[in-house]
């Protein structure tokens, strides 16, 4: 039988691990919530939820998976008997964390949506809702929003702002356009909740609202001197053409970073000039992004917005990458699988970046420089299934440009596209000469068959790990690729994050909306 001291000090380690500035005036709360949990025989719903809260921290530090996803299951379990008992929201929130930490992060939203619109309407129900232990993943950017929960007046509020942060974290935010509708739901919610704050900005500046400079200014009110929200209002207003605006931005975060120093990472773009044709990001804690200096940039904005990017699969890249390993990234747009490849795999290892996208190309090229990472190599031009020449359309947003063939381009205007050498991988390989490939990563909208069918002897000598784009461009799932890569021996999955499963994908049901791709080879199976 376990003590409430025990539990007690298994969340005031995660506490202190995690948050070592926490006020004094908090832990005095926490104590109190402590002391009146029924950890040995829980009865309420706030029991049965700081219960699966001590699961989830014991999970994050679980390294046996099995172990892991049994932990989990059961967190889930508890929240669901704590949530039968009164609706309590605070094993709500939880439970959709999880379900976000999981991968489901739409449905999470949606189940996040219902539960705040739909709580029970009595009179007694807010006041009914005790303060509880909460959880959430460590992120890199700051706690403030963690420790606003922790001091929050009462319980519904505290599990409301878990709730809002819960949404903000979601993954597919930038990328589903719906996303801005859930944004707008959190920073409701949670009005001081800084990074949501940010995210909203950006994201509106992304889709050409304007507006989103407001809600800038109002992330800076809670922490003025915050890197990421200063280099937004900075690019926000060079994209409105208000360059005296912009001047002032930049100028004052170059005085508040000469004045209070922090990340030199977050703060190297104060270092270039106004009409630089690119900016930096802070990237995989201390590496540098050269980056479009603009929110037409997908990457730009989710990496000032979030601070990393938004895919899933990154997780499984960074996780399996290690050193001394070789990596081709086809599609490498501003770097980030490059960088986050070339950091895993070290001077000794090497990894080719092939971009067709002259603007790409230099971004590359300048990470390269300003981090020394020699043995990344750029790789100008078109992976394909030929050598030659090749027409790159261009689209306001580098991430969606894609290779089209000499029809389209006569039919389209003769600024929208560029012309880019092409290159099967086999004569790549060939060029460095390549002895092991372990990893491939494909993000060539419509044309991975083609990248796959110029690498016939990469596929077959070397066997890697594939990792590829599924909605191909305009077209929907890409299923040429599917059905290519299994005729040649691979097997296809989807990656369920945090529990790192992989799980099999059947084309004939769950193969539609799945963004990205792991194809492994039956050698890697055995």
């Amino acid at each position: 039988m376990q003590t409430n001291y025990q539990f007690g000090d298994r969340y005031l380690e995660y506490l202190f691990d995690n948050y070592p500035n926490t006020d004094a005036s908090i832990l005095s709360r926490l104590e109190e919530v402590i002391e009146n949990t029924n950890w040995d025989d829980p009865v309420s719903s706030l029991d049965w939820n700081n219960l699966a809260v001590i699961d989830l921290i014991n999970a994050s530090q679980e390294e046996d998976l099995q172990v892991k996803t049994s932990i989990v299951a059961e967190a889930k379990a508890k929240l669901e008997r704590g949530f039968a008992l009164d609706q309590n929201l605070h094993c709500a929130a939880h439970y959709i964390l999880i379900q976000s930490m999981l991968g489901g992060d739409y449905g999470a939203n949606s189940l996040a949506l219902h539960t705040v619109v739909n709580p029970p309407q009595t009179a007694e129900y807010e006041k009914s809702i005790d303060m509880s232990l909460i959880y959430l993943p460590v992120l890199s950017r700051g706690n403030k929003e963690f420790e606003l929960m922790l001091s929050a007046e009462n319980g519904y509020l505290q599990a409301n702002m878990l709730l809002a942060e819960v949404v903000r974290r979601s993954q597919f935010i930038f990328y589903n356009p719906s996303g801005v509708r859930f944004l707008r739901l959190a920073n409701q919610i949670f009005s001081e909740n800084l990074d949501a704050r940010l995210m909203l900005g950006v994201a509106e500046l992304m889709g050409g609202q304007i507006e989103g400079i407001v809600n800038l200014h109002h992330a800076r009110q809670i922490k003025p001197a915050y890197a990421p929200v200063l280099q937004a209002l900075y690019l926000g207003c060079r994209d409105a053409g208000n360059l005296s605006n912009a001047d002032y931005w930049l100028n004052t975060a170059k005085n508040i970073f000469l004045e209070q120093g922090g990340n030199l990472a977050e703060w190297q773009w104060t270092r270039l000039d106004i009409d630089s044709e690119i900016t930096y990001v802070s990237f995989d804690q201390d590496l540098v992004l050269a980056v479009e200096p603009s929110f037409r940039s997908i990457v730009t904005g989710v990496l000032v917005a979030q601070g990393d990017w938004f895919e899933r699969e990154l997780e499984f890249w960074r996780n399996g990458i290690q050193a001394g390993m070789t990596v081709i990234d086809v599609g490498a747009n501003a770097g980030v699988y490059t960088f986050s490849a070339a950091k895993r795999v070290g001077e000794s290892g090497l990894v080719l970046s092939v971009e067709p996208f002259s603007q790409c190309v230099n971004y590359l090229n300048e990470t390269c420089r300003i981090n020394q990472l020699d043995w990344v190599k750029v790789c100008a031009g078109a992976a394909s299934d030929r050598n030659g020449k090749a027409k790159l359309s261009l689209s306001s947003a580098s991430e969606l440009n894609e290779l089209i063939s000499e029809d389209d381009a006569q039919a389209r205007n003769a600024s929208s596209f560029e012309e880019v050498e092409c290159f099967t991988l086999d004569s790549l390989i060939e060029k460095y000469e390549v002895s092991r490939v372990d990893f491939l990563k494909i993000d060539a909208e419509g044309h991975e068959l083609q990248v796959l069918k110029g690498g016939d002897r990469l596929l077959t000598e070397f066997a890697p790990i594939i990792l590829y784009e599924n909605i191909a461009g305009t077209q929907g799932s890409n299923l040429p690729v599917a059905d290519y890569l299994r005729s040649i021996g691979y097997q296809l999955f989807c990656y369920q994050p945090y529990l790192q499963n992989l799980l099999p994908v059947d084309i004939s049901s769950d193969f539609q909306g799945g963004l990205n791709i792991i194809a492994l080879p039956q050698i890697k199976l055995d």
